[in-house]
């Protein structure tokens, strides 16, 4: 059952196909259509903020430079990058999504149960990904420009060649804006899917489920994680690293990224036939314990 994810994606965005996306249906992504607008969105606005930066790279680069004024070409290209606004976008690209998938999350185990407000810990990971996603994106981006600059000056490239290779690099790609999307994208459904358990009472344990072993190089730790039990709140052992469940950002980026896992719930039955009355109580109480807790880690 356990298709790789991220080519059944790039199938569907390419074609848009129905059979493909009931395969994501079946792996347990909700929201499909959704799903694609958000990687759709959050590509062009990467693809459209690269373009800006070759533009001011364009505007600040000339003739005059060499090997020892880099440094202050670099400086003037890394504040206006730095100024882009892409940090809000992603904020309300993750606030919409989440609460959307969270609730399509939560209806399969519940369909009586709803939110429209996350936890303190779903929020605080919206508020300071955003910004720590951005950052690092702009760092990366403006290394490489850096790089292709400086070995243009030590070749003795001209300009128009500096800026042609800066522009073709994949610091500036529309590759690395598509997997900025998928990456950040299936972390949003991880979070997504976490505050529905957070908030479903029925929910005492998560299995990490492998997703991916067709025509890529799939982690062996993920591998073997399939089928892992552990209980609610508690953290999967991933390769040394704690981790609440697939793409957690307490996870570093080389057990995160281009990860396709997923997770299931494990279902206590006999908190799931109580009374809507009594799962909604127990809701409003699992929110207020895991608010109570985020707001001591402040």
């Amino acid at each position: 059952m356990f298709e790789d994810v991220i080519k059944l994606i790039d199938v569907i965005l390419k074609a848009d196909e129905e059979d493909k996306k009931k395969e994501l249906k079946k792996i347990g992504y909700v929201n499909i259509d959704e799903t694609i607008e958000m990687i759709n969105n959050i590509e062009n606005k990467f693809v459209d903020t690269f373009d800006e930066a070759l533009d001011v790279v364009s505007d600040e680069i000339d003739e005059n430079i060499d090997i020892n004024n880099i440094n202050e070409y670099m400086k003037s290209i890394q504040d206006k990058i730095n100024d882009s606004k892409l940090d809000d976008f992603m904020k309300k690209e993750y606030e919409d999504k989440i609460i959307r998938f969270g609730n399509s999350y939560l209806k399969q185990n519940d369909k009586d149960l709803f939110f429209n407000t996350p936890s303190k810990f779903t929020s605080k990971f919206v508020n300071e990904w955003s910004e720590n996603l951005i950052k690092s994106t702009n760092e990366e981006t403006v290394t490489s420009i850096r790089s292709v600059l400086q070995k243009g000056v030590n070749d003795g490239s001209s300009i128009e060649e500096i800026a042609l290779n800066i522009s073709s690099s994949h610091g500036l790609s529309r590759e690395r804006a598509r997997t900025i999307a998928l990456n950040e994208t299936l972390r949003a459904h991880s979070y997504a899917r976490n505050e529905a358990a957070i908030q479903n009472p029925s929910v005492v344990k998560y299995m990490w489920r492998h997703s991916g072993t067709k025509g890529i190089s799939p982690r062996k730790v993920h591998i073997d994680l399939d089928g892992t039990v552990i209980e609610k709140g508690k953290y999967f052992d991933v390769n040394g690293y704690d981790a609440r469940f697939p793409r957690d950002t307490m996870l570093p980026a080389k057990e995160s990224v281009n990860c396709h896992c997923t997770f299931e719930e494990i279902i206590n039955e006999d908190i799931l036939g109580l009374s809507l009355e009594d799962r909604q109580k127990l809701q409003e109480e699992a929110i207020a314990e895991i608010d109570k807790k985020e707001g001591k880690d402040e």
